[in-house]
């Protein structure tokens, strides 16, 4: 017996989409320790700047990708590593990470991968941190 039967190609100029399943996961230890270290206004309000630092940095890193800007591309991408740490988002300061060594490479497919990567990661945190705004106060 043979197995299956072999599935057709696909037909020219048919598009296959890549289905990202990338779930922002969030350790609740640093910002539970700001809240108390801190009091909650104050850590909302660290939530809050770190969130307009995420946004503010996102817009600019396709450009500087684009440009080859890749020193001013590895300043913003440490920027966005260092307010997620405070606040738990330890994935996006990981895959950070991962770009950081893609332009210490300078391997230019995999920094377009995980750039994009992080890039869906960074919207997460947008949403997250739009959400744990109000868990601060």
């Amino acid at each position: 017996m043979s197995g299956p039967p072999p599935r057709p190609a696909n037909p020219p100029g048919r598009v296959t989409t890549l289905r990202h399943d990338d779930v922002l996961r969030v350790d609740a230890e640093p910002l539970l320790r700001l809240r108390a270290v801190e009091g909650p206004v104050a850590a909302g309000e660290r939530v809050t700047v770190a969130r307009e630092v995420i946004a503010y940095r996102r817009a600019q890193l396709t450009s500087l990708h684009r440009t080859c800007a890749f020193a001013r591309l590895a300043r913003e991408v440490r920027a966005i590593a260092d307010v997620a740490i405070p606040i738990g988002l330890t994935d996006l300061t990981m895959v950070a990470g991962h770009v950081l060594d893609c332009l210490d490479r300078s391997e230019p497919a995999a920094l377009g991968a995980t750039l994009a990567r992080l890039d869906r990661l960074c919207g997460q945190a947008l949403d997250l941190t739009a959400s744990l705004h109000g868990a601060g106060r």
